[in-house]
């Protein structure tokens, strides 16, 4: 009888250490629409380094799939290669991709089947081989600090490419990926989680990019006291551009255009100097942009604002309403990252 019992526990043992390592990698990459990182990448290249913010969001595209988007911040509007993409569904073998887009590297590839992105199980020490190169569960229960916080329980991916170029992933559980290093030739590039917005709680800080908080939606304006200003925009169906002025209804929590300033062309060519009360233009060089339909004013376009309140600061979120031609506040978040409305 005791040896028996031994047995079992040895037995017991041993399975549960194969289900320990077992990791359902699902559970680090989620793809739910509306979820947004903003990263700080560095990229040290012949002994030079170079920064940027770079934008990654989940939009909805049919009930099946989601649209996995990808845009820099700091050479906007310098660059304007526009974004890169991938179509997106996890399934019963992985994370499959159906379309991979990329303007930059001329990339327009479609896959009616699928092809595996990343593998839905790996246990510690376990190789796949992807789309991605092979990928390899190198460690598990890691601790990383980047500049969102410290993220417990990680676990280390190792990418591996056919040239001998490799990447290294930390994942968080229910967050994603909080750091990636790539490493190809003479060149190493740095990602580090800045921001997150999971569900409807902001993860750090979004940072600043033009005074204004990097959108987790790819769209920005240029906020003045209690207005929101805009200049060369691009709308559908239209050749010119636009500028534009909403000021703050307090009554229906929007921002409403003023009819006296808004037009064609830019917004120093049609106001001659005047003006405008309580607002200063000097030195701004106001911008709104969307990298997920092409054009910058258009129903639903999305925007993400600090604003300040009784000394206290506030992210908004607002979304833009095309038959009413205003902007409506969707979210408030407080200074914390909680979601007040």
């Amino acid at each position: 009888m005791y040896k028996k019992i031994v047995f079992f526990c040895i037995c017991f043992l041993y399975i549960g250490n194969v289900f320990v390592y077992a990791i359902n990698i699902k559970e680090y990459f989620p793809i739910q629409a509306g979820y947004g990182w903003i990263y700080l990448s560095k990229s040290i290249e012949d002994g030079i380094e170079n920064q940027d913010y770079i934008v990654k969001i989940m939009q909805k595209i049919s009930e099946n799939r989601t649209r996995y988007l990808e845009k820099g911040q700091i050479d906007f509007p310098n660059n304007t290669e526009g974004p890169c993409f991938r179509d997106i569904k996890w399934d019963q073998d992985g994370l499959k991709v159906y379309r991979n887009f990329d303007i930059e590297d001329n990339i327009n590839e479609t896959s009616p089947r699928g092809e595996l992105f990343l593998p839905l199980n790996l246990e510690l020490g376990e190789q796949k081989t992807t789309i991605l190169g092979s990928v390899l569960l190198e460690k598990t229960g890691v601790q990383i600090n980047v500049p969102a916080g410290t993220f417990s329980d990680c676990i280390k991916l190792k990418i591996g490419y056919e040239d001998g170029g490799y990447e290294e992933w930390w994942m968080a559980k229910n967050i994603g990926i909080v750091k990636e290093v790539t490493h190809e030739s003479d060149e190493v590039e740095i990602e580090e989680l800045v921001a997150a917005r999971i569900d409807n709680k902001i993860i750090g800080e979004p940072p600043l990019c033009s005074n204004i908080p990097i959108s987790f939606v790819f769209s920005n304006i240029i906020p003045k006291e209690t207005s929101l200003i805009f200049d060369g925009v691009y709308i559908e169906g239209y050749e010119n551009t636009f500028w534009a002025k909403f000021d703050f209804d307090i009554n229906n929590l929007s921002f409403q255009l003023d009819p006296q300033h808004y037009g064609t062309g830019s917004m120093d060519e049609n106001l001659n100097g005047e003006k405008i009360s309580g607002l200063n233009f000097e030195g701004i060089v106001p911008y709104v942009w969307t990298c997920t339909t092409g054009c910058a004013v258009s129903g639903g376009v999305a925007i993400f604002l600090q604003a300040t309140y009784n000394r206290e600061n506030y992210y908004i979120e607002l979304s833009f309403n095309l038959q009413s031609c205003e902007f409506q506040i969707l979210h408030l978040w407080n200074n914390e990252g909680d979601m007040l409305f």
